[in-house]
């Protein structure tokens, strides 16, 4: 992290630094963090193919599975941004905002890379879910063996679980309901901890 924050320092110094505006996001903003999980640390331990590795996956018996999450659940994240100061956590917000600006007047019509999309609401601010975000949050899709890309697989669970959700009871749909109400009364009591938006 601290050769990042120096490589924004040094842009500051020299806006020329970097041509294309693709540089400049690749130089001067944070890497994504992804969670590790088991199957990825089966994947990058075993330097397998992504179709290999699924299938040699599905293979293993339920404890060697396990013993691959309990690591990958010490392990830190992929692309780890690691412990940052105030200061550097501020100049690296503020650059990535300075960024966004020039991707949004460059490319007004275009969604802006996620390096480029600070999580401006943390956690405990962010809105309880909806039933339906519960519901297709545990929503497992009957599994195709055609080979598919992630933006189909996710296509086709989003297909499956609307249909199935038209189609869910009245029980079942205020069972996601009441828990969703459950989720928006601790963000209630969250906030009222705080002292904020508490009404006696």
């Amino acid at each position: 992290m601290s050769s990042l924050v120096s490589r924004i320092h040094a842009y500051q110094k020299n806006k020329n630094l970097y041509s294309s505006l693709s540089d400049k996001i690749r130089h001067l903003t944070p890497p994504i963090n992804t969670k590790l999980t088991g199957y990825m640390l089966f994947l990058k331990q075993n330097k397998l193919d992504v179709k290999v590795a699924a299938e040699r996956w599905s293979q293993l018996d339920a404890e060697s599975k396990h013993r691959y999450i309990q690591q990958a659940s010490t392990l830190p994240p992929i692309n780890s941004r690691g412990t940052i100061n105030k200061h550097d956590y501020k100049l690296i917000r503020s650059m990535q905002f300075e960024l966004l600006e020039e991707f949004h007047q460059k490319h007004p019509l275009k969604h802006p890379p996620t390096r480029l999309r600070p999580n401006v609401y943390p956690r405990h601010q962010r809105s309880p879910p909806t039933p339906w975000q519960l519901f297709i949050s545990e929503f497992k899709p009957v599994q195709s063996n055609h080979p598919t890309t992630t933006q189909q697989s996710f296509s086709n669970h989003l297909k499956q679980a609307s249909h199935r959700w038209k189609h869910l009871s009245n029980d079942m749909k205020s069972r996601y309901l009441s828990k969703a109400n459950l989720n928006k009364s601790r963000h209630v009591i969250e906030e009222s901890k705080k002292g904020e938006n508490f009404t006696p």
